[in-house]
């Protein structure tokens, strides 16, 4: 599908590719995508099958510029079904802010849509704490850094914010990290029944390891102390 959108005369074309994705020995497939515009962004729209129509995935999106032959990095201002936690079904919606993306965007975008398995059989996992819960979604990564989303989700009607401060991260060559950014030391505001992609940047990872050992961390509704935390992908 081709969807021309016009500022200062810039005319940005889109065409869709699917992405097959089989994790943990699991049938899923992402098929039927398409796009139509909206003003100045485009909807993206596909399905997300799966053996079992409970299952939960984490959705990322990647564009490309030269007919799919590489990809850049997940679309990061997207919202609806995409960058988070999607529930297998039918006519999935994300919608892509194009232009606060990227005013510069040109030519013909392909786009990957990637979905990795959560839930009880993911790799993943997930802490709770007075109604607050944080799921892990990835751990990427980026370089020399390690980007770790998660998935907020609350149901307390007395926390509006949180803090995720105290972190200790030891990685499995026994080296203390101790540069962070993201949302780490940083108020992040979060209603009721609201659910928030959040992530965690750890910089300067030795090239070498292979997971954290030890990462720790505490907010005002829980504390989280992992072990082993793999890096399970790159970005």
């Amino acid at each position: 599908m081709i969807i021309a959108m016009a500022k200062n005369l810039l005319v940005v074309c889109f065409s869709l590719v699917g992405s097959l994705f089989f994790a943990e020995l699991g049938a899923q497939d992402i098929s039927n995508i398409r796009a139509f515009q909206e003003g100045n962004k485009a909807v993206i729209v596909y399905d997300l099958l799966s053996t079992d129509p409970n299952k939960e995935f984490y959705v990322k999106i990647f564009p490309s510029i030269d007919g799919g032959k590489t990809y850049g990095s997940m679309l990061n201002f997207v919202t609806g079904d995409a960058n988070g936690i999607v529930k297998a079904g039918m006519g999935k919606m994300a919608v892509w802010d194009v232009m606060k993306e990227s005013s510069s965007a040109k030519g013909e975008f392909v786009f990957r849509i990637d979905a990795s398995s959560i839930g009880a059989n993911g790799a993943l996992p997930t802490h709770e704490g007075n109604n607050v819960k944080i799921q892990f979604l990835d751990v990427a990564r980026t370089g020399s850094d390690i980007l770790i989303k998660a998935q907020l989700t609350n149901q307390n009607p007395t926390v509006s914010t949180l803090i995720f401060a105290n972190f200790l991260v030891v990685d499995d060559n026994d080296r203390i990290c101790r540069e962070f950014s993201g949302d780490i030391n940083k108020v992040v505001s979060i209603g009721l029944n609201e659910k928030k992609v959040i992530s965690f940047l750890v910089k300067n990872v030795d090239p070498a390891a292979k997971a954290f050992s030890q990462f720790d961390f505490s907010c005002s509704a829980f504390s989280v102390k992992l072990k082993d935390l793999a890096f399970l992908s790159s970005n």
